[in-house]
């Protein structure tokens, strides 16, 4: 929804017909996407929640209408892609529970293994290397992202499960509806969040801020990719076809709530 709001605001501010600068919400109706990109001789095309499927790949070769992907990384001609650097965003999060004492750190992961999640990971191994503390696999799991809520909390019940002295003290998930999830297992067995087990999550939906304790999340800029994603559209307009598409980094900050404190353990 941020997205979405970025771009109609960005929309209001150009100069351009507004029958040129307009917005669809299609989920997964590629066929209507193509359709209607068609029919309105679309000055171009923002993708976001999901992959460029080869339909639409296919039609952006042939039209040469600008594509912006949010979230995944294409290398072609009239391709731009905005992506949030998670690598690093994990790394400064894991740091951040690593600053505050933790060397057990869990990882509840999404099983995707999409671009996105496998920076994740790599940004949370890396901090760990850092800081001299060795990557344990059994306190690593993934499940599937659609699981949310439910999949955090047997996730979470699988990793407390562990004796005492092997049992993360934080724990990472790949989104805040994991978190929800890993939060309600860490009270569900008799424990507390932060006091013995730290949280954090990842998209700063609404309900984290509101979370008992509120949830501590690494933030998307949502609205600052969606008003880029216009901008950078127009100026690929501009561009000769030939020139190859751009890759935007953008960070995204560390959000620091009441679901992280320092280790208790000695």
């Amino acid at each position: 929804a941020e997205v979405i709001r970025g771009t109609h605001e960005e929309i209001e501010l150009q100069d351009h017909p507004k029958h040129a600068l307009s917005t669809m919400q299609l989920s997964n109706n590629f066929e209507k996407l193509i359709q209607a990109a068609r029919q309105m001789s679309a000055l171009g095309i923002i993708l976001t929640g999901g992959y460029p499927f080869p339909e639409l790949i296919a039609f952006q070769a042939e039209s040469k209408v600008p594509l912006v992907v949010i979230n995944y990384r294409i290398t072609q001609p009239r391709i731009s892609c905005i992506i949030v650097d998670f690598k690093d965003a994990y790394f400064r999060a894991t740091r951040h529970l690593i600053d505050l004492g933790h060397r057990r750190i869990g990882f509840v992961d999404d099983t995707g293994h999409s671009e996105i999640g496998v920076a994740r990971l790599e940004g949370y191994q890396n901090a760990l290397a850092e800081a001299g503390i060795p990557y344990r696999p059994e306190l690593y799991t993934s499940i599937p992202a659609d699981t949310r809520i439910n999949g955090g909390f047997q996730a979470t019940s699988n990793l407390l499960a562990l004796p005492p002295h092997e049992r993360p003290t934080a724990i990472l998930a790949f989104n805040d509806l994991f978190a929800l999830g890993v939060m309600h297992s860490v009270r569900a067995h008799g424990l507390r969040v932060p006091e013995d087990v730290s949280v954090i999550g990842c998209d700063d939906i609404p309900m984290a801020a509101y979370a008992y304790p509120p949830l501590t999340t690494i933030s998307q800029p949502k609205y600052r990719i969606g008003k880029l994603a216009v901008s950078t559209l127009l100026k690929m307009e501009q561009d000769p076809p030939e020139k190859m598409g751009s890759f935007t980094l953008m960070e995204s900050p560390l959000i620091i709530r009441e679901s992280t404190a320092r280790c208790s353990e000695k």
